[in-house]
């Protein structure tokens, strides 16, 4: 179809539910093409659509088509003693040929509509619609990425051949394990149990136990309503493990991408720099005895992040963070807290960066 002739009469934007089923799954087939099968089949559970009472996520439609989607996760955040909600802005897409036509910003404005403050880790391409939009952009994000099998990652992967990059960690193993031991717990303190009722309750006591109350910290309200959307009732269950050390515990994900690699969702104390560093050491080798190429965390701390990182084999990635309210209020002290996100509390899980 050529753009310049592209019939823009008729279009609106609607809640997901009120798209017809084949429309929803033509149009995630197009935009969404790799993850097409998981949100045909999950969306619902994944953009938390029951928070807004099934009026999220959007679907920009036509007559006989659907051609533009705009997904959030909306959560509750504690802002000192205030809790307010907020939506995270993910999987923003317009189909190819209904490009450049400003329905980008459409589909925006009508999802800034949902909750009191904007959130979003963006690439370039999406910041441009929301700094017109007066959203506020920032890089102090550190994704952390431990790596495992040096000559193993997906960058890698795919030039070497296998028995090259396999002989080639062979050699590298030995000083890989000497870095992580350095940090990490004997192997006799590790406790690995697939996730379940029972031992996520005890976590959360743990979690709970170890919070202190900030003034000028903002982070995702981890309540009971969160914690069984987000861990009990997702479709990766059968991936979560929580593993324990003397002092500290985290929930992790086995997953895949050219290889398995691990992704800690959720560190049950981030107060003392040291027994974090040392719980993720201990993970480390624990995912490459387990066949793991590469390991990731996230924190919004620079300290720890500086901490963590030092004498440790891997990368740093800033990942672009953005943000906006339209209450001004609201949005000046957004300007000044210290954002506290872990991989649990946004759509990490999904998107393998490394």
């Amino acid at each position: 179809m050529n753009p310049k002739n592209v019939n823009l009469s008729g279009l609106e934007v609607v809640p997901a539910a009120e798209v017809a089923p084949p429309l929803l799954d033509a149009l995630y087939d197009e935009v969404f093409l790799h993850r097409s099968p998981f949100l045909k089949k999950h969306w619902r559970w994944y953009y938390r659509s029951a928070f807004f009472d099934q009026q999220i996520p959007l679907v920009l439609r036509g007559k006989d088509r659907a051609i533009g989607a705009s997904g959030m996760i909306p959560v509750k955040v504690k802002m000192g003693s205030e809790i307010k909600t907020a939506s995270w802005y993910i999987d923003f897409a317009v189909t190819e040929d209904f490009q450049r036509k400003g329905l980008g910003t459409i589909l925006t404005k009508k999802w800034m509509s949902f909750a009191d403050m904007q959130i979003t880790f963006c690439n370039e391409r999406s910041i441009g619609v929301f700094l017109k939009l007066g959203w506020t952009e920032s890089f102090q994000t550190y994704l952390h990425v431990n790596i495992l099998k040096p000559f193993s990652i997906p960058q890698l992967a795919s030039k070497l051949p296998g028995m090259v990059s396999g002989f080639m960690d062979l050699i590298a193993l030995p000083f890989v394990k000497f870095t992580y031991r350095r940090f990490a717990a004997p192997g006799s303190d590790w406790d690995v149990q697939a996730l379940n009722e029972q031992n996520l309750t005890k976590f959360v006591k743990a979690y709970q136990a170890g919070k202190t109350e900030a003034e000028n910290t903002c982070e995702v309200l981890r309540d009971a309503d969160f914690i069984n959307w987000r861990l009990l009732q997702s479709p990766d269950r059968a991936s979560y493990r929580i593993f324990h050390i003397p002092g500290i515990q985290a929930v992790f994900a086995e997953k895949s991408n050219n290889g398995k690699y691990l992704d800690i969702l959720w560190i049950s104390d981030l107060s003392d720099p040291k027994l974090v560093k040392r719980l993720i050491a201990s993970l480390s080798l624990y995912g490459l005895k387990n066949g793991a190429t590469y390991l990731r965390f996230y924190t919004s701390s620079r300290d720890l992040s500086a901490f963590c990182k030092k004498d440790i084999p891997g990368k740093v990635r800033n990942v672009r963070f953005a943000y906006f309210s339209k209450n001004e209020a609201l949005y000046a002290k957004m300007k000044t807290v210290n954002w506290n996100w872990q991989l649990i509390d946004s759509d990490f899980e999904n998107y393998e960066v490394v």
